[in-house]
């Protein structure tokens, strides 16, 4: 037996298979899948308001051993709506195959659930399979007023056999305030669809009457007007409504065999739902009985199966009168057991018709096969024994071939093996802390022979009473390399399957929903897609003329801002290139430059057309039966703290400026576009403003070279512009003093300081207007925003009372900000090309209790601490350190780590934060 966590005789063979060689023996041993990529992606929390900040990290790892360092180096991160749509997109650089990475939510995310996804360019060779997805939900910050809903009042008011009736109200005045007339509702119960045209039955109000099947687990309705605005929402029409599935052992009842079966219920929610009741025959005799876990989840077991008898599930359980029948039992078939005795892994076989026949076990985790053995069945039984620590934690596939090599009954089973996960120790468990005191915690790693060991972590500090429950049901690490990635489907709270204290079984879940899911079945097959490790960009440069011959031409890419670099290549036109760039960041994941031919006359250059190779996005596949049908009071918990964190925070600053949030904003003559909504909601009223039709009448042609030049010689009252000593002009407000700043916005995107210099570049016939506001609110988080780093404190620096800042607003014709508006430049190509999203530092404040100006800003962080990388050293030990914020109760530290052997481990520590009164 050859054992990957023991050697790295595997990670060879991955490498030969990789390059082409399947051909070899070894090849064999493995399924197509094996050669897959694992994505793991810890998120800081599953339940957001559409001011937060999504934090992730990611980890990335071979699918059979879990190592990380031969992963890719390029992961690509999408969030994406229920609409199908991909919102924002990250590139994250992995080294070692760690990354991490952020998504800034905003006004604009309107509520409902969200899937983020992850995937490598390597990945896409295996389907769906190994793309990462997960289902997170967004709240609006504020609480709505229901009545302000356009869909109201949703009611049952009559019942048949068949079919529920109900009526539903709804006002499209409060969706569209210009509507008139007839209204478009689309109605989806669960595939089906149905388009309806309502008329109302009064001024305002419009009811839907409709019929729906009883069987309907879930509707969605959307209200669209006239003016293509449209509203959506969903409920379950039958909360009763109960799924009980069976899933013998093996696939079959067989006759005259024992069996156990598996049972899963699911209700209206499609979450599992408790039951109990009995197995009967046709007699209504009990054979046995059965109770579910706490996910609906079980198995009984019949000792001798009658295939002359229907067996049925009877229920007994609360409010549920129901007899659901199993499957049919088959006379002849094979049955393929599995138990754990003494350590040893127990796989018995019994077959009706096989009497003394040879037949083949093969033994396979992760798409790798470990045991390949051959033996008689003797009068229709055999037994086969693995010793426990010979084969590795996680799902092992038993599969039953017969001697002609034709599967015939495969049976999942976990091996569990504490002994091989990472051992992590801290000193903070159950200590007390008052408000803002500082928490330190040391960690070590060990492995399971206690050797301290190099791992990479993080650590995630959230509130045990508004979040533990979550925290211990969503996915970890454990679960995930272990359990999530290996089964196809959603799995229902998979880290309950790994708390003790639970009672979850996970070989109940394997007995149903992991039948014929496993992700390792098929053979090797072809690779299309490359591993990558870096940034690429390929295009093609074609000749204009066709009747030309194909000629050399050297072209040059050249990077912009502070990552300039210059990249050449000699290409036959017309043919390909493809440049391999050094490591380039930036905030919005997109850089500028400019691809040219070089050493031509510019005549000669018209004679080349070059253009850049989009990458071939992954096709969004949303799986709408994980949106949320139903209030949940631990979500509706957590959202409402979070929309009373944001109350407090916002009265603070209230009381500190006396400027609170724009509601509604009106300025005589001023034309409100959604742009300007969006920049004065989050800024203020602008104090000045020039059109762009001004700026465009005081420009002389002879001396503009693009906004700032014009800005500088006609409006040096309203703006004052300043020149570099390398040449580059900069734009500052009238406003002052040393530790004023001015920032600078377009078309509402905040321009990062690295791309100051280019603003200088923008046409003055692009611009449509410019703006000045003299005096901004959280110059401080702002500043960071678009730096990456703080400004000085106060207190830090004496001599600074107060830091002010302004905002330059500029608006364009083109509407899509800085990189929009140099496009319109003829004389600049600027293209724009994906690059890796900058890494954002979780901000912790540094807490001075004897500051009184500090004590004055309420800390309310609803996640405490996040670190998404610490490398703990060669010898196995790491340190970290916080400031706790101004909230009591319990608190859970939450470690995840990897080795890059593989080893994994997850840690969860607890700790109390009292009031000081209590001191």
């Amino acid at each position: 037996m050859k054992d990957p966590t023991k050697c790295g005789f595997i990670l060879f063979a991955l490498f030969v298979l990789m390059a082409g060689f399947v051909e070899s023996q070894e090849s064999s041993k493995y399924s197509h899948n094996a050669l897959a990529e694992k994505i793991y992606l810890q998120l800081d929390n599953d339940i957001y308001t559409n001011t937060k900040t999504i934090w992730f990290k990611a980890v990335v790892a071979n699918a059979v051993t879990h190592e990380t360092n031969l992963s890719s180096g390029v992961l690509y991160v999408d969030l994406i709506d229920s609409e199908k749509q991909i919102l924002a997109s990250k590139i994250i650089k992995l080294k070692g195959g760690i990354g991490n990475g952020y998504f800034d939510l905003d006004k604009s995310y309107i509520e409902g659930q969200y899937l983020i996804r992850a995937y490598t360019e390597w990945n896409k060779n295996f389907d769906s399979d190994f793309v990462f997805e997960k289902y997170i939900g967004i709240y609006e910050a504020t609480k709505l007023d229901n009545e302000n809903n356009p869909i109201q009042n949703i009611r049952r008011i009559d019942s048949t056999f068949n079919t529920q009736q109900f009526k539903i109200d709804i006002y499209p005045e409060l969706l569209d305030a210009t509507h008139k007339r007839a209204i478009t509702v689309i109605v989806k119960e669960d595939t089906k669809s149905d388009t309806i045209i309502l008329k109302p039955n009064n001024e305002k109000r419009y009811v839907l009457d409709r019929a729906i099947s009883k069987e309907t687990k879930r509707v969605e309705l959307e209200v669209v007007t006239k003016n293509d605005l449209f509203y959506k929402t969903s409920f379950s029409p039958n909360t009763n409504y109960l799924d009980l599935q069976f899933f013998p052992e093996g696939g079959d009842l067989v006759n005259g065999l024992p069996s156990k079966v598996g049972f899963k219920a699911l209700g209206a929610n499609g979450k599992g739902q408790e039951v109990e009741g009995e197995i009967i025959d046709e007699d209504s005799q009990v054979i046995t009985t059965f109770k579910s876990n706490s996910l609906g989840m079980g198995h009984f077991i019949i000792d001798k199966v009658d295939a002359s008898t229907q067996y049925s599930a009877r229920l007994t359980s609360k409010n549920i009168n129901r007899t659901v029948q199993l499957p049919k039992a088959v006379t002849q078939g094979n049955t393929v057991s599995v138990y754990n005795v003494d350590d040893m892994v127990n796989v018995r076989v019994r077959s009706t018709y096989l009497k003394n026949k040879r037949v083949i076990l093969k033994t396979s985790c992760r798409g790798y096969e470990y045991y390949n053995t051959e033996a008689s069945l003797v009068d229709g039984q055999l037994a086969f024994k693995f010793p426990i620590d010979e084969l590795p934690e996680g799902v092992i596939a038993f599969t039953l071939l017969d001697e002609n090599q034709t599967p015939m009954v495969e049976r999942l089973y976990f091996n569990e093996r504490k002994d091989s996960r990472l051992t992590i120790n801290t000193n903070s468990n159950d200590i007390e802390y008052t408000k803002r005191e500082k928490v330190n915690v040391n960690i070590e790693v060990k492995d399971s022979d206690s050797n301290l060991i190099r791992a990479n972590a993080s650590v995630l500090v959230i509130n045990k009473e508004d979040y533990g429950s979550t925290q211990d049901a969503r996915d970890n690490i454990l679960s995930y390399f272990l359990l999530s990635s290996d089964v196809r489907g959603e799995i229902e709270k998979p880290g309950l399957y790994f708390k003790e204290d639970e009672g979850l079984d996970i070989d109940d879940l394997l007995l149903t929903q992991g039948w014929r899911k496993y992700k390792y079945r098929d053979p090797i097959g072809k690779f299309n897609y490359k591993r990558e490790q870096g940034l690429k960009v390929s295009g093609v440069v074609n000749l204009v003329n066709s009747k030309n011959k194909k000629e050399e031409v050297e072209l040059m890419l050249m990077t912009l801002g502070d990552n300039s670099a210059i990249y050449t290549e000699e290409v036959i036109a017309s043919g390909n290139f493809t440049y391999d760039l050094n490591d380039l960041y930036h905030n919005e994941g997109l850089q500028d430059v400019i691809i040219q031919s070089v050493n031509i006359p510019e005549k000669e250059k018209k004679k080349y057309r070059i253009a850049l190779k989009k990458r071939q996005e992954l096709p969004v596949d949303y799986n709408y039966a994980n949106i949320s049908l139903a209030s949940d009071s631990i979500t509706d918990k957590i959202v409402e703290s979070y929309r009373e964190q944001k109350q407090k925070e916002d009265r603070s600053y209230f009381s500190n400026t006396g400027v609170t949030e724009l509601d509604e904003v009106l300025v005589k003559g001023y034309n409100l576009t959604p742009k300007r909504k969006e920049v004065m909601e989050r800024f203020g009223e602008p104090d000045v403003v020039i059109e762009g039709k001004e700026i465009k009448a005081k420009e002389d042609k002879r001396y503009s070279n693009g906004i700032y030049s014009v800005l500088q010689a006609a409006f040096p009252d309203k703006i004052t512009i300043v020149k570099s000593r390398s040449g580059i002009l900069f734009a500052k407000t009238t406003q002052g003093g040393n530790y004023h700043i001015t920032f600078v916005v377009v078309d509402g995107i905040p321009v990062k300081e690295i791309n100051y210099d280019l603003i200088q570049n923008i046409s003055v016939d692009e611009v449509t207007s410019f703006e000045i506001i003299d005096e901004i609110n959280n110059v401080r988080q702002f500043f960071f925003e678009v730096t990456g780093r703080f400004p000085p404190l106060p207190t830090e620096n004496p001599r600074v009372q107060r830091i002010t800042g302004s905002v330059i607003a500029i608006y364009t014709k083109k509407g899509k900000g800085l990189h929009g508006a140099l496009k319109s430049k003829k004389d600049v190509n600027v293209k724009q090309i994906p690059v890796f999203s900058t890494e954002k530092e979780y901000y912790t404040p540094k807490h001075n209790i004897n500051n009184s100006a500090d004590l004055s800003i309420p800390d309310l962080r609803s996640t405490i601490y996040w670190n998404p990388n610490i490398e703990t050293s060669i010898e196995g030990k790491t340190n970290i350190n916080y400031y706790h914020s101004d909230n009591p109760g319990k608190f859970i530290i939450v470690i995840e780590a990897i080795s890059e052997s593989g080893r994994i481990g997850c840690k969860t520590i607890d700790y109390t934060v009292i009031h000081e009164d209590n001191n």
